[in-house]
């Protein structure tokens, strides 16, 4: 009689905590070296080093630098986004929570100071300047549904598009100044009250027609 069959004990699945946790700590690492050192420059053994994960597992998480650029860039700018209390506020026509949302695009980005470097990036990089080009996309769409509480309808969808260019150009334009000269930042406040005029402007104009 045969003994029976050893059946070796399966493995314990990886808990999305910690593949989520192992995710951060390589785009952590690699938006210091990128930041650092620039996109080129870095390897994927750098990555894994700074990380303290193994390069094939970083393969296995992210197919190539490009994919780690676009975790980066979408996780900066996730928090407006795809942000819950945004939609709802959206949705129930809540204009201060809305006028907060707007406000804190002003303030310190963790992207910041990689910025640039994603910028030259995009402009020599289809792959970048793809992914650069989709976020860009998603955030005007967020910022045009958000400033509908101020001037809803299908008929100023056009306006507020402008209106949420306005704002973007504001905000990235004072992310590249900061990166470079940190002092920068003291303009944040002027550039907020520029925002709250366009949108002041874009509420009268819904008012008057």
């Amino acid at each position: 009689m045969h003994a029976p069959a050893q059946i070796a004990p399966c493995a314990p699945p990886l808990l999305p905590e910690r593949a989520e946790v192992r995710r951060l700590k390589v785009t952590d690492a690699a938006r210091k070296l990128f930041a650092c050192k620039g996109f080129h420059n870095t390897g994927m053994a750098e990555i894994a080093a700074a990380s303290a994960v193994k390069v094939g597992q970083i393969y296995r998480d992210f197919p190539s630098k490009e994919s780690i650029v676009a975790a980066i860039v979408e996780a900066d700018f996730a928090t407006f986004i795809d942000d819950d209390s945004l939609r709802i506020a959206i949705e129930e026509g809540d204009r201060a929570t809305v006028m907060a949302a707007i406000e804190g695009l002003f303030a310190p980005c963790p992207c910041e100071k990689l910025m640039p470097e994603i910028m030259a990036e995009a402009a020599r990089n289809p792959r970048i300047a793809e992914i650069v080009g989709a976020l860009d996309e998603r955030f005007l769409a967020t910022l045009t549904a958000a400033l509908a509480v101020f001037a809803p309808g299908e008929a100023t969808h056009a306006r507020r598009r402008e209106v949420a260019e306005v704002i973007m150009i504001l905000v990235v334009g004072l992310c590249h100044r900061a990166a470079s000269d940190p002092g920068q930042r003291g303009h944040a406040a002027p550039l907020r009250l520029i925002a709250a005029r366009e949108i002041e402007a874009l509420a009268a104009a819904q008012g008057a027609g």
